[in-house]
């Protein structure tokens, strides 16, 4: 018996891509892009490793070669 698999996620527009790679480029965080886009940070996250974009982590700690001047605290 064959089955039809319904898809129950909207398809991304091209706009939609350009936009996602525009907000990336400007490292504004997931759920920021979530919201602009009207979906979930598990979708804007799964879209971007399906298209090779590198996303800014909402919970982004940087590297110590960033924090001049700053100390560091290693656990």
């Amino acid at each position: 018996m064959n089955r039809v698999l319904i898809s129950h996620y909207a398809l991304w527009s091209p706009a939609e891509i350009k936009d996602l790679k525009r907000m990336a480029a400007a490292r504004t965080p997931v759920g920021e892009i979530a919201l602009q886009l009207g979906r979930t940070p598990p979708a804007i996250r799964s879209k971007a490793r399906q298209e090779r974009i590198v996303l800014r982590d909402d919970h982004h700690v940087p590297p110590l070669s960033r924090m001049r001047g700053q100390v560091a605290v290693l656990i």
